[in-house]
């Protein structure tokens, strides 16, 4: 089964976690292009195309957006709340990577939208089973006639 090459957006400020994602998204060849954001802020300007992002398209393709919960400026379930709330982008899928353990952000995720739900640190065949599944939903449906 040949896996989707997907453009993939990383919100994450921890840089361990950034390296390890990526090693993970590159050694199984997921990855197209990537597109890491490091606070909650600079991922909702580019994610709805704001201030020095306005020329930006999400839409061009495939997006995956890999969420951290905790992140400075706006954290990630606000980032999500939003993401869900816009016409536009309430169908990309969102997978969330996190060291939160809290049962209350777990229920809130869910209760979002969320796609995927991971507690940091996680075995990296289940979370690229679950990538690979998410990005062969996504390219189904940006298939799809409308």
């Amino acid at each position: 089964m040949l896996k989707p090459l997907l453009d993939i957006i990383i919100v994450e400020d921890n840089p361990a976690d950034i390296e390890t994602t990526l090693d993970a998204l590159y050694e199984n060849r997921l990855i197209n292009k990537v597109e890491v954001l490091k606070d909650g802020e600079v991922a909702i300007d580019y994610i709805f195309g704001q201030r020095i992002h306005r020329r930006f398209d999400i839409f061009e393709g495939p997006t995956l957006i890999l969420l951290s919960l905790r992140l400075p400026k706006i954290d990630g379930i606000e980032i999500l709340r939003r993401i869900r709330s816009d016409g536009l982008r309430k169908n990309i899928p969102v997978i969330v990577l996190t060291s939160s353990r809290s049962d209350q952000d777990r229920l809130q995720s869910f209760r979002l939208g969320v796609n995927g739900y991971f507690v940091k640190p996680i075995k990296f065949e289940r979370f690229v089973n679950s990538v690979v599944q998410v990005g062969y939903h996504w390219a189904s449906r940006k298939s799809r006639p409308r």
